[in-house]
């Protein structure tokens, strides 16, 4: 198996995300997406969200919803840990996922972004 093209060109690739799991693969969508052992990158044809890469909760909690075809969309950005809600978040293209101690709870729409 191999990282080439998008997902090679990205850092994130080698490190705590370890070996490929699986080959990149173009969805329908024209995301790149590519499997490794501790996690998975996307990767956005439009260019503008960067390589997305998470793991464990998130990556459970994108999954239930549907995927990046599902009702959140694709990542925007990288998971964020919040020091005043204690919560570790991650912003998709239409909602976001907040997993803190009180579990994992979805926010979804326009509201999340005023």
């Amino acid at each position: 198996m191999s990282s080439g093209g998008a997902v090679r060109s990205r850092p994130s690739c080698s490190g705590a995300l370890g070996y490929p799991l699986g080959n990149e693969v173009r969805q329908a969508s024209g995301y790149w997406f590519q499997p490794f052992l501790g996690g998975q990158i996307y990767v956005s044809p439009r260019g503008a969200f960067p390589v997305d890469s998470w793991w464990g909760g998130f990556l459970e909690a994108h999954a239930a919803r549907g995927g990046g075809t599902g009702s959140l969309g694709y990542p925007k950005g990288n998971e964020f840990f919040d020091t005043t809600t204690r919560t570790w978040s991650q912003v998709f293209e239409r909602g976001r996922i907040h997993i803190g101690p009180a579990g994992t709870r979805y926010e979804m729409g326009v509201f999340w972004e005023l």
